[in-house]
């Protein structure tokens, strides 16, 4: 375990127990809309004042392609040797879908950038907002970012690995 990530884990220990002193603090915060979106709610529920915090937002920038995306497509997802059954609403991407149906898929910064949310599509067919991390080759492989990814198709297979 890195010296860094012990660090920083006992400086989020400190401020979470003691808010004073959160809230006296200054917060850059670096990386992608998603990411900076998160963690200036946790911020601010800490009641640390919207002054102290200052961003830099990085990455891909909102999609603006139109897509004739499937409203309440049928999703199946293998996560954690579980599958799950549960509808897509309309705009939703498969991620958000996934944990708004109280479930728990891996993902880290929303934007298309990290990875984390990489699953394989079994069957039927997503458009992908952005993807900054994929190679084609894995794209031809059939993976796909839960976190960008729009149904094209009534019913979607999903393994996440």
């Amino acid at each position: 375990f890195p010296i860094r990530c012990l660090t920083f884990l006992l400086k989020l220990m400190c401020f979470v127990a003691f808010p004073p002193y959160a809230q006296n603090a200054e917060y850059f915060i670096c990386g992608p809309e998603k990411m900076i979106e998160s963690t200036e709610k946790a911020l601010l529920a800490l009641d640390v004042p919207k002054n102290r915090i200052f961003t830099e937002r990085f990455g891909a920038q909102s999609a603006k392609t139109v897509v004739d995306a499937v409203s309440n497509a049928q999703l199946t997802a293998t996560l954690n040797a579980k599958q799950i059954h549960t509808t897509i609403p309309e705009g939703q991407t498969v991620l958000r879908a996934l944990i708004n149906s109280g479930e728990h898929p891996p993902f880290s910064c929303e934007g298309g950038i990290c990875s984390t949310c990489k699953c394989k599509l079994v069957e039927g067919k997503v458009h992908m907002k952005v993807n900054l991390v994929l190679t084609d080759k894995e794209v031809d492989q059939g993976y796909i970012l839960s976190c960008q990814s729009l149904p094209i198709s009534s019913e979607l297979i999903v393994v996440y690995e």
